[in-house]
């Protein structure tokens, strides 16, 4: 779907995210279409082509149920939280299969690929560090996810996943029924802005800290601790961009508007979520 030769590796380029953002709409076509509803403008002749010969396939063996696999590394969670929200919208099911593999494997199994498809070192460390598995239990939208080995998969293994993905498939992502409800979900996921001024923020609690420990620390200290606040920052965003972490109301409110009095309060906010138990 994105063309390696293009936006290879580049996973913090804009262009690397508007192209992830272009699948998410793809998807959503797709599911619009299947379920017969009104079909956008924004559609090229590669998703006609799809949705076309989808149609026949579904119509020949008359089939009820399809399932849109996407396969991909998807190391962020809010990388994948976006399509449970389209699953949420059309009243689908939604589930993750979670392919566990160590990173030796991983370097080895990058060695067999065709030359020109392999992958450098690097970023394969760099992307296994930025791994966020499902948490079933601090993420309610994560309940059905289902970890496998990356090892060749037995015949019972295999059919543990069919067993796994039927079962899901009875299972659709219901909106809540009140109003009150739906609003409040909403507000769990902050705006683009207000994540961008709380990863700023993080960063600068963060060289304060660091340059206050230069007095105190040992140079080992020092790194250690920078490891814990790096790791610290990453999850407080993940948390926010997700929901299970909440930025009080009139916080996000006011880095909205842009309000001067904004940075004292979500760095007091930021501050007491930034600790080294």
């Amino acid at each position: 779907m994105i063309p390696a030769n293009v936006f290879r590796y580049q996973d913090d380029s804009s262009q690397w995210k508007e192209a992830r953002r272009g699948i998410v709409s793809y998807v959503k076509n797709l599911v619009s279409y299947l379920k017969g509803l009104e079909q956008q403008n924004t559609v090229n002749s590669f998703e006609i082509s799809v949705r076309e010969e989808l149609l026949k396939i579904t119509q020949s063996e008359k089939r009820r149920r399809v399932y849109v696999i996407l396969d991909d590394n998807m190391y962020y969670r809010s990388m994948r939280y976006e399509y449970y929200q389209l699953a949420k919208l059309y009243n689908l099911s939604f589930c993750q299969l979670f392919v566990h593999c160590s990173v030796s494997d991983a370097l080895n199994y990058n060695l067999s690929r065709d030359p020109g498809m392999t992958v450098p070192g690097e970023i394969i460390t760099r992307m296994a560090k930025r791994l966020e598995p499902p948490d079933r239990q601090n993420n309610p939208w994560e309940t059905y996810s289902l970890t496998v080995p990356s090892e060749t998969w037995t015949v019972t293994k295999i059919k543990e996943i069919v067993h796994f993905l039927n079962y899901v498939s009875e299972h659709p992502v219901v909106l809540p029924l009140d109003d009150f409800e739906v609003r409040q979900e909403s507000k769990l996921i902050c705006s683009t802005n207000v994540i961008h001024q709380v990863d700023v923020m993080l960063r600068k609690i963060i060289g304060d800290r660091m340059r206050g420990g230069k007095t105190s620390l040992q140079q080992v200290e020092l790194q250690a601790q920078s490891k814990v606040l790096a790791d610290k920052r990453r999850h407080i965003l993940e948390g926010i961009r997700t929901g299970r972490i909440l930025v009080p109301e009139d916080i996000c409110e006011a880095v909205e508007l842009g309000q001067s009095n904004t940075g004292q309060s979500l760095r007091d906010f930021l501050s007491s979520l930034l600790t080294i138990s």
